[in-house]
């Protein structure tokens, strides 16, 4: 019995999606120091959960294999050129001493990078009407387990920071609220609700960068959405910021230590400082990357390895030409766009920009630990990424009335 692609995509997403729910359930929380108040999340190397969520993120990319490719010279040079950096790499581990099940398991493995031949998804229209299905579900599923994670931690723990489950959760909640807001035809207020909750969320959670990204995407849904409802224009201005105003007053008075918490934190410059330190540990030789175990000294840790802007910690790990190739695949899509008038995209599709100008900013450093992982998010991303790039390529050859089976 042979399975289709839509099914195979849809099992490795919610497979992604329960079995890091499962793996952040088996960690727990220490105090940062012994005069802190404020406790740190240490996630559990659990090896079973791990290959699982491996080998699920891999099945994608290997189901992806099988189609072919059709999106023009320049991104089939730079998936070829990922895939040679990929190849490098894990043999330049392996001749360092790594066996193949620590590489493929590390969180910087470079096999992640090969989440990118998941574009090809973008050429089946089955998939994307899946994804369109699912991901008012999948929103579901992450933004609640994020908010148990958070009231576990919250209610036990008081202050919590740091790589948390709930911001994991978070994190995989956004994009799929992203896809759900600007790509879906589910009712208005249920996106409204994904909205709010993507924008009081993070402030609980103490988030500077992510309270700044769902405000970005606030506004646009905000001015997308009263632009295709003209005669509630003016109604909705005036109910966003009362409602907003609304949320930040319940927030001050029932969660008034973690809003305490979050304004405090407004003026620091931890994130600068991080800059600093590793600016000043590249130089040219670091050009070629570093492998696996590249790192810099932060915070009093010599061997500190992660850094919130995927282009530097890329840089870091497997140097600049991966680097290159990661980011073109992303500006490819909004540079196409600013070329031509989005108004001849399908609806559905002409939403992907918005994700796409989130994704640019939040990886940009934005967004706190928003990197390439074994997650649902990344396949999700390029998945998206390649729907948008066959649709843009479709316009070249056909006219905006052939287009019409893409609006359904």
């Amino acid at each position: 019995m042979r399975i289709s692609r839509e099914k195979v995509i849809t099992i490795c997403i919610y497979s992604l999606v329960i079995l890091s729910i499962l793996q952040l359930m088996n960690g727990n929380y220490t105090k940062a120091n012994e005069f802190s108040r404020v406790y740190l999340y240490k996630m559990a190397e659990d090896s079973i959960l791990s290959i699982l969520q491996s080998a699920a993120f891999l099945l994608a990319v290997v189901a992806a294999f099988s189609i072919k490719l059709s999106y023009g010279k320049t991104i089939n040079i730079i998936i070829s050129v990922l895939l040679l950096c990929v190849c490098f790499w894990s043999l330049f581990e392996i001749f360092n001493g790594k066996s193949i099940q620590s590489i493929v398991l590390s969180g910087v493995s470079p096999f992640i990078y090969l989440s990118v031949f998941c574009i090809a998804f973008g050429r089946q229209e089955s998939v994307w009407k899946m994804i369109k299905r699912h991901s008012p579900y999948l929103a579901l599923i992450c933004s609640v387990s994020s908010v148990i994670f958070a009231v576990t931690a919250i209610s036990k723990y008081s202050m919590v920071s740091g790589l948390a489950p709930y911001m994991i959760m978070y994190t995989s909640a956004f994009w799929f609220i992203s896809i759900t807001v600007f790509c879906t035809n589910v009712k208005p207020l249920y996106k409204w609700v994904l909205v709010f909750y993507c924008v009081l969320i993070p402030i609980l959670y103490g988030s500077r960068g992510w309270t700044i990204t769902s405000m970005i995407m606030m506004i646009m849904y905000t001015f997308r959405d009263t632009h295709k409802r003209g005669d509630k224009k003016f109604a909705i201005k005036l109910v966003l910021p009362t409602v907003f105003l609304l949320l930040y007053l319940v927030g001050t008075s029932v969660f008034s230590e973690q809003f305490d918490y979050f304004f405090g934190r407004i003026g620091e410059t931890t994130r600068i400082q991080q800059y600093r330190y590793i600016l000043q540990s590249l130089d040219v030789s670091s050009i070629i990357g570093g492998g696996m175990n590249a790192s810099y000294s932060f915070g009093g840790n010599k061997y500190y390895q992660y850094f919130d802007n995927v282009f530097i910690f890329t840089y870091l790990h497997f140097g600049l030409v991966m680097a290159v190739c990661y980011y073109l695949l992303i500006l490819i899509p909004i540079f196409k766009v600013t070329r031509r008038k989005t108004n001849s995209l399908p609806d559905a599709e002409r939403g992907l920009l918005y994700v796409f100008i989130l994704w640019f900013i939040s990886i940009n450093g934005l967004s706190v630990y928003n990197g390439i992982t074994y997650d649902a998010k990344n396949i999700l991303l390029m998945l998206c990424l390649g729907r948008f790039l066959y649709i843009s390529k479709q316009l070249r050859a056909y006219t905006g009335e052939v287009l019409e089976e893409y609006e359904q």
